[in-house]
């Protein structure tokens, strides 16, 4: 983090207000190795304001490469937001994992949002994919229809469903491992071989 961030941030950019609404444009704080962009539209008299459009763009030049975009769209209540990012590479579970890259869909409804993810990359030398479909209603509930990772060591599907009120997690999720060897740094016991795993 002490590359990303630097101590003299500079912020540019344009603020026009009429009684129309009010723009940003070309706004750009800069940080050491870090770069934000973003522009924002508001339309409305003030205190009526209604949001319209914004997008971020954010790029970090440091020892791990990485940039992000997010668009959101509509007014605030029920704005609909579309992510797309990319890391060089990270450090998986004791392996590296090079090219990720992620890209989220979603819609906020009242108290209640729903948003589909998707990424992909190299793991292991290997390729790997990742779905998650997510939404919440107006309760404390959070359904997760769909979760799936998938690589050549491992697959991963299963269907949860998070109760924020009582921390609770219920649901299954099924998964196969062609190598345990992965599973090594996170149980911190020598594993080989294969095998299935089953939770309810």
């Amino acid at each position: 983090m002490s590359e990303l961030l630097a101590t003299d941030a500079t912020l540019d950019g344009t603020l026009a207000a009429d009684p129309k609404g009010f723009r940003i444009t070309g706004a750009i704080l800069k940080s050491g190795a870090l770069n934000i962009r973003g522009d924002s539209t508001w339309n409305g008299p003030p205190g009526r304001l209604v949001h319209q459009e914004s997008n971020v763009v954010l790029r970090a030049e440091g020892t791990t490469p990485a940039q992000a975009s997010l668009v959101l769209s509509g007014p605030i209540e029920t704005v609909t937001g579309k992510l797309q990012a990319s890391l060089a590479d990270l450090a998986v579970a004791g392996a590296p994992a090079q090219g990720l890259t992620l890209a989220a869909d979603g819609r906020r409804n009242g108290k209640g949002f729903s948003a589909t993810v998707t990424g992909g990359g190299r793991w292991r030398d290997q390729p790997v994919e990742m779905l998650v479909e997510v939404s919440k209603t107006e309760t404390p509930a959070i359904a997760i229809p769909k979760l799936h990772f998938a690589s050549v060591a491992a697959t991963v599907n299963g269907t949860l469903q998070v109760d924020t009120a009582k921390d609770l997690v219920t649901g299954k999720a099924d998964a196969r491992f062609a190598d345990l060897s992965i599973l090594t740094p996170v149980v911190g016991t020598p594993l080989a071989g294969s095998g299935d795993i089953s939770v309810t």
